[in-house]
């Protein structure tokens, strides 16, 4: 059986029988050259040596030679990459799951993912990959310019221990053999030295005999090329929880003594924004945002609740524009994450898939950063002179606060009475991850990648340690001190930002206001990549360069917040479902309204709310929030128009994550509009249309009543077919929030709904019970990990 597939890149697929599978091997470098007309001599290639019960394969893969790297030039970048083809294959060694819908290829395309475990680090490995059985042949057909190499990885995998040979075919000759070893459950890939292509149109093969069971797949495989047009590549540093004022200057302004050498040599070479705020105060939420240059609505990965249901990731893969990795995958960058972070992989129901090639996973409190490192280095000395896009995310000094003892001994002797604020085993963490983030530095210097590289130190958002924030929330049942999540407090969202590449940018500090939603436009633009139109931020290359640019609001959010800091001074909306307990008065108190004021000018650390007492200041900066949502919804094309129906007297309030316009009941019926609530007085048979900005804003309905009692679930029907709610009131823009009431769970509904509320501009998504009880929950060993973590 033969299965054709359409280009990917310059890359034309065709293959005998592609399935699912795992991967082991080795192989050595060898020149292909015009085969039909010059075959070259066949080369035997160095491999593993075969299964006798007592040699075994090198734990990791062998690192590049000199003629490997001779060979490799100054900078190549990716022209194609090789591409599946042939029937779906099932998840590759692990019950964990990893599907790409960002992935560079059509649904129809969709590229496997090998998710296996490697050595006894707990490292867990998503890569993309073409999996195949043994005994099939697989062909592709390269339009290879000038210098063009193959270069992957290559595994395999079956029932049992053994040994699979493989062929590499050019042009219809053998070019290459070795031996595939099969290791049971332990997968151990092998870096294959590149295969150098003649210009041309060249004919690709892998072929081997069958073995029963055994898999075998090509660990992103990429053709590359001298890069036509040479650019910079980008390592993104993003260091878990980690606040502005622990590092370099904004410590500096508090007297702090300095304490990370690693973060004060970035900041003095580099260019340190001292007031760059986070988009969010959750990793989700900010990782997200800067990915793709989009605030969590209008980015549609915002979900209020902690696990997300498969309509969550439906809006979020539907969304655009796409996300940075996929972006400059497409420009010619190799991409790749290392990291332990739960929110940002897609193997459970909390995370989404974030567009890399390659994503190293650990799952480790402690031993996770200096792993995480030697696996940094280690890709970088394997990709030096390719491209590339690399984004470490360390997670100390999250919680659990556990540094080694070593770490939090070489921070002791520092703390004076200005780090009290601090928790010391946080410092220590913090001094912790200094000291391999060096390691990663030095790295860039000896592999000549320092004067090529732009290195961004940045955190995902900060930690709440100032007393008089201290609270308690029960809509999350959540404390804020020494945690985050909560509040949109500068503790929370004040982060540090270091941009450092020597002799491109000359050490400086910029004090204007930036955004992590400007990381986006920015890294583009770092490797001569146009921005999207629909990123939300802006290109911070002329602070970079020493220019100026003008102050624009800042927004960040959080699940049901959002807060707006401009011109001194900072503006926070809560959804009025939100409820957060404060031990001062001074601060903000859900029962006298859902709005926070701070002037920062006079009161810097956000102690006494003033938006009671300024409400002329207050309106303004509430009108400012809006003229930015209608602004980016009419970016986007965004609009969201409702309709409520009464079947039975309905009063009381309904309530959104944004703004309720554009109010029209119908005659006889009564219904007005503030800011994010709508108030309701219908008799049956009434209907109320409004809007809501932001398009994607949410609809809370259970601050409604029928008659004198509140409505209840069985009362509500939601979307075009008014189906019945299960689990929540809360109806999404492009889908319902709650899994719909099975039959066997409740007696047959009414033929009408009480209250039936739909949208009339796109059809509302219908989330059955077969699709809601088929959601997997999180891994256990990740739910235990995240509650380690302070999360409920």
């Amino acid at each position: 059986m033969v299965f054709r597939g359409r280009v990917l890149g310059s890359v034309r697929v065709r293959a005998w029988v592609l399935l699912g599978g795992f991967v082991m091997l080795a192989i050595t470098g060898c020149r292909a050259g015009d085969a039909q007309e010059n075959p070259p001599p066949k080369r035997a290639l160095t491999a593993p040596p075969p299964k006798d019960g007592a040699a075994r394969p090198p734990t990791s893969p062998p690192r590049p030679d000199a003629e490997m790297a001779a060979r490799v030039g100054s900078q190549r970048a990716v022209v194609s990459r090789l591409g599946p083809v042939g029937p779906a294959s099932p998840g590759l060694f692990t019950r964990r799951s990893y599907a790409r819908p960002h992935g560079l290829t059509p649904p129809d395309e969709r590229l496997q993912n090998a998710n296996f475990k490697t050595g006894e680090k707990n490292e867990w490995r998503l890569v993309r990959a073409v999996v195949f059985a043994s005994g099939t042949t697989a062909e592709w057909t390269v339009d290879a310019p000038a210098g063009a190499t193959l270069a992957l990885e290559v595994a395999a995998a079956g029932p049992a221990e053994g040994n699979v040979p493989l062929e590499w075919l050019v042009d219809g000759a053998v070019v290459a053999s070795s031996v595939v070893v099969i290791g049971g459950d332990q997968v151990t890939p092998w870096r294959v030295p590149p295969i150098t292509l003649a210009a041309g149109t060249r004919r690709l093969a892998l072929r081997s005999p069958a073995v029963a069971g055994a898999r075998i797949a090509l660990l992103d495989p990429v053709v590359t090329a001298p890069a036509p047009v040479p650019a910079d590549n980008v390592l993104l540093v993003v260091v878990d929880a980690l606040r502005a004022d622990a590092l370099g200057r904004v410590a500096a302004a508090r007297k702090r003594a300095a304490l990370f050498p690693t973060f004060a040599r970035l900041g003095n070479e580099g260019v340190e924004f001292t007031q760059s705020f986070s988009v969010g105060n959750q990793t989700r939420l900010s990782t997200y945002a800067f990915l793709s240059g989009q605030w969590p609505r209008f980015g549609r990965f915002h979900s209020v609740q902690w696990d997300l249901e498969p309509e969550d990731k439906a809006r979020y893969f539907a969304a655009r524009p796409p996300l940075l990795g996929r972006l400059l995958a497409e420009a010619g960058a190799r991409t790749a994450t290392f990291g332990n972070d739960a929110f940002l992989f897609n193997h459970q129901s909390i995370g989404l898939d974030a567009a890399f090639d390659a994503v190293t996973d650990f799952r480790h409190s402690t031993s996770d950063t200096p792993w995480m490192t030697d696996a940094a280095i280690h890709w970088l000395e394997q990709h030096s002179g390719e491209r590339f896009f690399l984004m470490v995310n360390y997670n100390a000094p999250h919680k659990p606060y556990e540094p080694p003892p070593e770490d939090r001994a070489a921070i002791d002797g520092g703390l004076g009475p200005e780090w009290a604020a601090l928790d010391p085993d946080y410092l220590g963490e913090i001094h912790y991850t200094d000291r391999h983030l060096a390691r990663l530095v030095e790295a860039l210097d000896r592999l000549d990648l320092g004067k090529r590289t732009t290195v961004i130190v940045t955190s995902d958002h900060g930690e709440i340690f100032d007393e008089r924030h201290k609270c308690y929330s029960p809509t999350y049942d959540r404390y804020c001190y020494r945690s985050h999540g909560v509040t949109l407090f500068d503790e929370e969202l004040h982060v540090p930002l270091i941009v450092r590449q020597p002799g491109r940018f000359a050490p400086r500090a910029v004090d204007l206001p930036v955004s992590h939603v400007d990381l986006a436009p920015t890294v583009l633009a770092l490797m001569g990549v146009a921005p999207d139109p629909l990123h939300l931020g802006r290109d911070l290359g002329p602070l970079l360069d020493g220019q100026t640019l003008p102050e624009v609001p800042i927004r960040s959010e959080s699940r049901r917040s959002v807060a707006l800091r401009y011109k001194g001074l900072k503006y926070v909306w809560h959804d009025p479902s939100l409820v957060i307990n404060y031990r001062s008065d001074t601060l903000w108190d859900p029962s006298a309204g859902n709005e926070e004021l701070y002037r920062l000018t006079t009161d810097p650390d956000e102690t006494q709310t003033r938006a009671l007492v300024e409400p002329s200041v207050t309106a303004s900066m509430r009108d400012t929030l809006y003229r930015q949502d209608a602004r980016h919804d009419r970016l986007r094309g965004q609009s969201a128009r409702w309709v409520l129906e009464a079947g039975e007297a309905v009063g009381g309030q309904l309530t959104s994550l944004g703004r309720i316009l554009d109010v029209e009941p119908s005659p006889g019926c009564r219904a007005s509009a503030d800011r994010g609530t709508l108030s309701l007085a219908l008799a049956g048979g009434c209907t109320v249309r409004f809007a809501t900005s932001p398009g994607d804003a949410g609809i809370w309905l259970e601050g409604l009543t029928i008659g004198t009692r509140p409505v209840t679930l069985a009362d509500v029907g939601a979307g075009p077919l008014a189906i019945r709610l299960l689990e929540s009131f809360r109806v999404e823009t492009a889908g319902v929030r709650a899994r719909f009431r099975a039959p066997d769970e409740a007696s047959p509904p009414a033929e009408r709904p009480a209250v039936w509320l739909r949208r009339v501009d796109t059809e509302v998504y219908a989330a059955t019970p077969a699709a809601a009880s088929s959601t997997p929950p999180a891994d256990a060993e990740v739910r235990a990990m995240m509650q380690g973590w302070g999360y409920q």
